[in-house]
């Protein structure tokens, strides 16, 4: 089972870029494209994907974030402490903070929280806040996707009735990624209880490395992808995918350190290629994309 997955972020409504991203991986070859818990944003990557002349059409899977998780941050500027310097321009990844009269302003929509921007800002003018939306709330954005996947940081009292609630009222596809701040061996309880739970569906566990941090394409990026890949390998009936700073490097690394994956999601590294050079052609852009999905060759 070789899954490609192409994760446009947690909290990413910027439906252009989405509209972009969606129709060059869809050709590419792309089997899931993870997008926020909207309805709107679901909506337009089906469109997407509906309007492609595709033999296997890609399916669409929304995260829901619980409690504080990392993926549903965003980031804010503090206008009064804003010096103008244009350092947080120039480092976004998602070309989202534009400058207005000299001072820096984010454009929500389109931040993934990566804090690349508050790591560079010379005069503390950046904060980070969480959306902190309901289960509840999501959920019902997020049911007209074929998969929701929970992401967690293991600490959420309420994780195991939200996956009861979901085998009761969901008949998509269902998966779960655990923040890397949780000690490993809670995690696999957390992960075993949940496949029990949803049984006999099939668990889609995303092993998440270093969220939002696959900038580049070097071994030490994505390193910590396939050691987080390798502790639940273990696990019977799950279908296992890496996540968190992957790259082309990924599936050589696991190849090569003979780790058992159904699977590669890749995120920022993936936005990244296509995004980065606003003049390239579509066509080189597709040539990319292609050869990022082709780096999946586990046997």
């Amino acid at each position: 089972m070789n899954i490609t997955k192409i994760i446009f972020g947690a909290k990413n409504t910027d439906i252009e870029n989405l509209k972009k991203l969606v129709r060059i991986y869809s050709l590419a070859g792309a089997d899931v494209f993870d997008v926020c818990a909207d309805s709107e944003v679901i909506a337009n990557a089906r469109k997407v994907i509906d309007g492609l002349d595709l033999v296997k059409k890609p399916i669409v899977c929304a995260s829901i974030t619980l409690s504080n998780d990392k993926h549903a941050n965003k980031a804010e500027i503090i206008k009064d402490k804003c010096c103008g310097c244009t350092r947080c321009i120039n480092i976004c990844p998602q070309k989202t903070i534009v400058s207005e009269k000299n001072i820096a302003k984010v454009k929500t929509d389109g931040c993934v929280g990566c804090g690349k921007c508050l790591a560079v800002c010379p005069n503390s003018a950046i904060k980070m806040y969480n959306l902190n939306q309901s289960f509840e709330t999501q959920f019902l954005q997020a049911k007209s996707a074929d998969c929701i996947e929970i992401h967690t940081n293991g600490k959420d009292q309420n994780l195991y009735e939200i996956f009861e609630f979901l085998k009761q009222n969901y008949d998509g596809k269902i998966g779960i990624c655990i923040s890397q701040n949780t000690d490993t061996q809670e995690k696999i309880k957390i992960i075993t209880k949940c496949k029990d739970i949803i049984s006999p569906k099939k668990l889609i566990v995303q092993a998440d490395g270093n969220s939002i941090s696959g900038f580049d394409n070097e071994i030490k990026t994505t390193q910590k992808a396939i050691e987080e890949s390798k502790n639940f390998q273990n696990i019977d009936n799950i279908t296992l995918i890496a996540s968190g700073g992957t790259n082309f490097k990924t599936a050589e690394l696991a190849k090569a350190e003979k780790v058992r994956l159904d699977g590669i999601a890749w995120g920022s590294f993936a936005r990244k290629i296509i995004f980065d050079n606003e003049n390239d052609t579509e066509e080189n852009k597709l040539k990319k994309a292609k050869e990022l999905i082709g780096s999946l060759f586990f046997e």
